[in-house]
């Protein structure tokens, strides 16, 4: 019989501390009755935008968490500590900070932070743990 715990590391869910926030104007986190979780982009990549407001993340901002799910009224739930698994886009190591990323014009996705870049060292957060998975790279935000 096969080992389950090659095939899974459980990390993900852990020490999850999830906070409400509300969707800002800019349109990016729409409502969708018929998408599960309330929108098509619940699981991608949030930044603050303003007080208690969220917007996905643009190319080197601040990430902070997991969108998991809208409601009506546009308030969300987000995943704001844990381990959580993150859509990525460009270069992902393990071991690395993050920080926000772009998929060509698609917000919502995460990228190792660059050390050399100014910008990146400031903006960047959390702990890159497994990349096998790019459209899910495991990330502990407390990290």
């Amino acid at each position: 019989m096969a080992d389950p715990r090659v095939a899974t590391t459980n990390r993900l869910g852990t020490r999850l501390s999830v906070k409400t926030y509300k969707a800002d104007a800019s349109g990016d986190i729409v409502y969708d009755a018929t998408q599960p979780n309330g929108t098509a982009v619940a699981g991608r990549a949030v930044m603050l935008t303003g007080n208690g407001l969220i917007r996905l993340t643009a190319d080197a901002s601040p990430v902070l968490g997991k969108l998991l799910n809208m409601e009506y009224d546009g308030y969300c739930s987000v995943a704001v500590g844990g381990v959580v698994d993150l859509p990525s886009s460009g270069t992902t190591t393990v071991g690395t900070k993050i920080v926000g990323a772009l998929l060509t014009a698609a917000r919502g996705y995460v990228r190792s932070a660059v050390a050399a870049t100014l910008a990146d060292v400031a903006a960047s957060s959390g702990l890159v743990l497994d990349v096998a998975n790019t459209a899910a790279v495991e990330v502990d935000l407390d990290g």
